[in-house]
């Protein structure tokens, strides 16, 4: 059973996941938006919510943002995970650092 701060902190993450979620889902509507914005939100989005499970579960945080990582380490525990998100690692070039390397790359840094 999860402590009232583990609680509190999965809470955090999943106001923040939601977040990401509904600013991707916008953007993803605008035609002239870059698609790397948008992944970047849908990557915060699952990492966020990965990590609020993590959080809920007790487990020390990992200070990643690589998604495959949470994915295993969420995987691990006897409640497992949806099918759906064990795919979700696609996400992981839209994480922050990748994303500030191609922000980069587009303005000639």
């Amino acid at each position: 059973m999860p402590t009232p701060e583990e609680i509190e902190v999965a809470d955090l993450f999943l106001s923040k996941a939601a977040s990401d979620l509904a600013a991707a889902g916008s953007l993803a509507l605008d035609p002239d938006q870059a698609d790397d914005v948008v992944g970047f939100h849908a990557q915060q989005a699952v990492e966020k919510a990965l990590k609020a499970v993590v959080a809920a579960r007790g487990l020390e945080i990992p200070r990643s943002h690589d998604v495959v990582l949470l994915i295993r380490l969420v995987g691990s525990g006897a409640e497992g995970l949806p099918g759906e998100v064990g795919q979700a690692g696609w996400l992981n070039p839209w994480a922050v650092n990748d994303a500030i390397r191609r922000s980069r790359r587009r303005a000639g840094s």
